[in-house]
């Protein structure tokens, strides 16, 4: 046997020391635990075999954000504080556990599971649930405490599978160092493991040779499960307590720690390190050393340290009535290897009456295709086939670790009959088929092995068909069941066996069947001994009915009984009072209702009143108060039963009446008269009073009754008590007219023009009748209309009058001129000539002109002074000072003796814009002709000038031309293309004139094109009588006006463009000839001749073929 199975037993990590980590904050009492250094080189090996293929790595890398954090999510549990025990392992897991369990939502946010439990059953095992492993022992031996007692990375797992966790609240840790569990209690678990995998025994290796990073694979579990199981070694002088972070860059090889990783940044700095690692990025580091340590219980840690490793990855699952049947009851990591096919089986005899066999568990330390299969009812346990084969089926294990492989089909299970699962590992030479198995090994100096192999039925195939049962290892193969055996009810009990109930209430009992995992019908019954006193509905809800006493009974389906005296009254529940408070005056009186509840109660409705101050409020039998004297009294009516509802009474000496001592006051605006109130009785102290006004724009008033007269009108001013009692004087206030005044204090207008007068009443409120009538003392001079609007009749002087309706009057004085204003300009339009005629110049000292373009606003605006001739007043304007054309305005001003500027009258005149028509033609070799036509505004033209330019190039051949007068009116401008680069094609051109009065204007027509083209003429071939020479002609072309000279490119279709040469043409007269010798080709056929210009700049262009 020895020979054929290889165990090999995995050297374990166990340690336990308490070491100070420096650099903590003191939010807490902190204490890092750590366990004594181990050397990864000194931990089994393991092949990291992977089924992803390279292109779903690299596109799971491609996807991986650059930074993640579980916490964030909401995944990660609060921190907890192992101190003072060395059980970091316990803690981690615990950790990890309940993240995984919250991430897939199989918990709520406030699970805590149960480090203690996890730590005591470790190196306390009591046994399975079905008493397989009830003798076997992790048994510490060098005198430590199993809650000091490290464990290897690789145990955690073991441990795991073996009884799964409980809760924080039935197994708290502050009772870990005292626990003294059960068998029970061992296996009273909440949550089962179902897959553990090693993803890497170190995240980061390097040396000289290569380096290896399992990041991504880290993050991809993080990614997936919320967390990963991890260890590193924790030296105190490479934590930088200032920046909560880890890093030791002596290429650590050690490991004394267990945490969580729940995160990590790409981007996190390796400055922020005591020492710089080669490279930015941490990962986010949950530990088990309390709040007070790091930044609230986290650390980072650099990507590139080295002792961070045997990183797992734990997946759980309810325990759900799940039980597990195994062999393997030690936390031993040994393993069996095998470089060929190799079968193992593990036989269990079940122990219900029906159970279903759902999953199986497989530990494996490497990735190995295997064939499942399942035997039942075997008539000799030692050999499987002896059994039915009820299930096959095949695949590759996910996980180095724990596999749990969920069974195609489930099985049914019986008690006593013996089962087996067979399980075929196909190994090979370069990927041996690593079995996990337990084993006693009780060499170690701190812990010890120890299996009880008495009861088991582990077995191997040595040969097709021959089965040898192992007696010194235990295969870690698990069968995974649901008790599907039928439970019957054996109790069913109520929440109360006795419940008083009033009439006009309900309550719901509830029944509880035992035990609660029971198969049998679970329908209740409920049922009352008396339904006239109270009733129960199938949902255990009890309503009272009348008075007295009954029993509900609930029976189960198998006849199960719990009972429930229940007794009704109907006593009163409560007495209230129409009125909660209340203000009287002395002697006044109010009553007050009091109602029961329930009306219909069976105990006495007799009420007693009472007053708790007689001397100030008294209150008789039927709940009548009288006030007595001012204070304050509390009124209270008591029940038959005691049920009191109380009334607070206060009784105040109110005033009765108020009054004036005016009821209408008339006054003027802005007068003031204070009025006097009088209040009855005049020795209350409860009471005051308030003054107001109805409209305070016609009165105000103050809080001493001062009545102030604002604006006309009448309204009324208002006395009210606190206890709202009015008295009221109706004030009227008027406002007569004081004066009036015009806008104006005199007009100087043209005869024929009219100006309106605008007339304004002071004060503006006034009360009397606002109307106007308006007056002209010289009607032959100037009249006014009732509206205020002044006409100018002839000149002359009159004085206009405003007068009110209580004859306040207004005067103006109006001057009446006489005028006309014209304007002449020369023949070319140069100058404007304005002139007023005929005016009397008695009234004004100067007159001047204001004159600008429309055009531009009045940015031109200019004013001009204008000379006395006669009785005319002449100037001329300059029409260079305003440079456009178009309409301008001309306003004329006058200068009074006061030296104000009184605007007379205006005009406008013209400066005529020419209208210029251009258009374009082509009159040959490379030529164009623009034509400008001057419709109008010839005379005023200085030059014309057109810019030409072609469409290439932007504007870099922009020429001016002046076009020439042709006749009068018309002038032209001839382009050739010589002068532009020779460019052919589009060009643009536009038109612009120079007045003479030197305004620049352009023509309507801008932005003109026109379209060059070239007589490229024909191409002829000569071929003599011999064959031996061909003549070639380009006959009728103008195109030397663009180009340098003619070649022609000949070749012969035969021999594609092999033989193909250049020839120059010569110039003859007005043709281009060029002779090709047939040597130069040297075969028959077709010949292509291919026609190009070499341009001014050097440029092939291609004309025709």
């Amino acid at each position: 046997m020895k020979r054929i199975i290889r165990t090999l037993l995995a050297f374990m990590l166990s340690f336990s020391m308490i070491v100070p980590i420096t650099g903590v904050s003191a939010k807490e009492e902190t204490q890092g635990s750590v366990m004594p250094r181990r050397q990864y080189e000194n931990m089994d090996d393991v092949n990291f075999q992977t089924s992803t293929s390279f292109k779903s790595r690299a596109r799971a890398r491609a996807a991986m954000p650059s930074s993640y954090s579980s916490v964030e999510q909401g995944y990660v549990t609060s921190v907890k504080n192992q101190n003072p025990n060395g059980n970091c392992w316990a803690f981690a897991a615990c950790s990890v556990a309940e993240t995984y369990l919250i991430k897939n939502n199989l918990a709520t946010k406030d699970i805590d599971l149960s480090e203690a439990h996890l730590n005591y059953f470790t190196y306390n095992n009591k046994g399975d649930f079905y008493n397989n492993t009830n003798n076997d022992q992790t048994v510490i031996v060098n005198g430590e405490t199993y809650y000091d007692k490290g464990i290897a990375p690789n145990m955690v797992q073991i441990a795991l599978s073996n009884f799964g966790l409980a809760d924080e609240e039935d197994y708290p840790i502050k009772n870990v160092q005292t626990m003294n569990g059960t068998h029970d209690d061992q296996n009273n678990t909440t949550y089962r493991l179902t897959n553990s995998n090693l993803i890497c025994d170190r995240v980061y290796k390097t040396d000289e040779k290569i380096t290896v990073d399992y990041g991504d694979k880290v993050k991809q579990a993080i990614l997936k499960n919320g967390s990963v199981f991890a260890t590193y070694d924790h030296l105190n002088n490479y934590y930088n307590g200032q920046n909560s972070n880890y890093y030791n860059p002596n290429h650590d090889v050690w490991l004394n720690h267990a945490v969580t990783i729940v995160g990590w940044d790409d981007n996190y700095s390796a400055s922020n390190f005591s020492y710089t690692p080669s490279r930015n990025g941490a990962w986010l580091i949950k530990n088990s050393w309390g709040t007070g340590f790091g930044n609230d219980g986290y650390f980072w840690m650099s990507y590139d340290e080295s002792s961070l490793g045997y990183v797992y990855s734990f997946e759980f699952a309810p325990r759900d009535n799940i039980n597990t049947y195994q062999y393997d009851g030690t936390e031993n990591t040994s393993y069996t290897m095998a470089s060929f096919t190799r079968t193992y089986a593990n036989v269990f005899q079940g122990k219900k009456d029906v159970e279903s066999l759902e999953a199986i568990t497989l530990g494996l330390r490497s990735l190995t295709p295997y064939t499942l299969k399942i035997y039942t009812g075997l008539t000799n346990p030692n050999d499987p086939t002896t059994g039915t084969e009820v299930l096959s089926q095949s695949g590759i294990n996910e996980n180095i670790g724990n596999n749990y492989i969920s069974l195609n089909e489930k099985v049914s299970i019986h008690k006593d009959e013996y089962y087996a699962i067979v399980i075929t590992l196909e190994g090979t030479t370069k990927n041996n088929a690593q079995l996990m198995c337990d084993q006693t090994y009780t060499t170690a100096k701190d812990i010890h092995f120890i299996c009880d192999f008495s009861n088991e039925h582990c077995l191997v195939e040595l040969s097709h068909g021959t089965w040898s049962k192992v007696d010194n290892v235990t295969y870690r193969i698990k069968g995974v069941v649901k008790d599907t055996s039928p439970v019957s009810i054996s109790s069913v009990s109520l929440n109360k066996t006795k419940l008083d109930l009033n009439i006009g209430t309900t309550e719901t009992l509830q029944a509880t069947i035992h035990p609660d995992n029971a198969t049998d019908n679970r329908k209740l019954t409920w049922e009352s001994t008396n339904p006239s006193i109270a009733t129960v509905d199938q949902n255990g809800k009890v309503t009272p009915i009348k008075e007295g006493s009954c029993e509900i009974t609930v029976t189960t389906s198998n006849g199960k009984t719990a009972t429930c005296q229940v007794n009704v009254t109907l006593h009163i529940n409560s007495v209230t009072l129409n009125i909660n408070k209340k203000e009287l005056d002395v002697k006044d009186t109010v009553q007050l209702q009091a109602t029961i509840d329930p009306s219909n109660t069976t105990d006495s409705k007799q009420l007693i009143w009472e007053s708790s101050d007689p001397t100030i409020a008294k209150v008789d039998n039927a709940g009548k108060v009288t006030a007595v004297s001012e204070g304050v009294a509390t009124i209270t009516v008591t029940t038959s039963n005691g049920k009191q509802a109380t009334c607070q009474i206060t009784v105040l000496k109110h005033i009765k009446t108020i009054t004036l001592n005016k009821s209408e006051l008339q006054l003027n605006k802005s007068e003031t008269e204070t009025l006097v109130a009088t209040a009855k009785p005049d020795d209350t102290v409860y009471d005051s009073w308030t003054w107001s006004s109805e409209n305070t724009n016609v009165a105000t008033v103050d809080q001493s009754g001062k009545v102030t007269a604002v604006g006309g009108g009448t309204t009324n001013i208002v006395v009210t008590t606190t206890n709202g009692k009015v008295a009221k004087c109706k004030v009227t206030v008027v406002n007569p007219i004081t004066s009036v005044t015009i806008n104006k204090t005199k007009i100087n207008l043209l005869k024929g023009h009219s100006e309106t007068l605008q007339a304004t009443i002071n004060p503006s409120d006034t009360t009397d009748v606002k109307r106007i009538t308006w007056k002209s003392s010289n009607t032959n001079v100037a009249t006014v209309d009732e509206n205020g609007k002044v006409t100018g009749m002839n000149p002359g002087t009159a004085t206009i009058t405003a007068t009110t309706s209580n004859n306040k009057i207004a005067s103006i004085e109006i001057n009446v001129l006489k005028d006309v204003l014209g304007v002449s300009l020369n023949n070319d339009e140069t100058e404007a000539k304005l002139k007023f005629y005929n005016v009397n110049q008695e009234k004004f000292k100067s007159m001047m002109f204001a004159v600008w373009s429309e055009e531009g606003g009045q940015d031109d605006l200019r004013w001009y002074t204008a000379g006395k001739e006669g009785e005319d007043y002449v100037t001329s304007v300059n029409i260079k000072n305003h440079k456009t054309t178009g309409r301008y305005q001309v306003h004329c001003y006058m200068i009074d003796n006061e030296g104000n500027y009184v605007y007379l009258t205006n005009t406008t005149f013209e400066i005529a814009r020419p209208d210029i028509k251009m258009s374009a033609e082509n009159i040959g070799k490379g030529r164009f002709k623009i034509n400008l036509d001057i419709a109008n505004g010839a005379n005023s033209i200085e030059k014309l000038e057109v810019p030409v330019w072609s469409d290439k190039n932007g504007q870099d051949d922009i020429i001016w031309y002046r076009a020439k007068k042709e006749e009068e009116g018309h002038y032209s401008v001839t382009v050739d293309v010589k002068n532009h680069k020779g460019d052919i094609g589009n060009y643009s051109y536009a038109g612009y004139a120079t007045l003479k009065s030197g305004i620049f204007v352009g023509s309507n027509d801008n932005n003109q094109t026109a379209t060059v083209g070239i007589q490229l003429g024909s191409l002829k071939t000569d071929v003599g009588e011999n064959e031996t020479e061909v003549k070639i002609v380009l006959k009728d072309t103008d195109i030397e006006c663009i180009g340098k000279n003619i070649k022609y490119a000949v070749w012969s279709e035969e021999g594609g463009q092999d033989d193909l040469r250049w020839y120059t043409a010569g110039k003859e007269g007005e043709d281009y000839i060029s002779n090709v010798s047939i040597k130069n080709h040297k075969t028959t056929g077709r010949y292509q001749v291919h026609c190009y210009m070499i341009d001014n700049e050097g440029n092939y262009v291609y004309l025709t073929n």
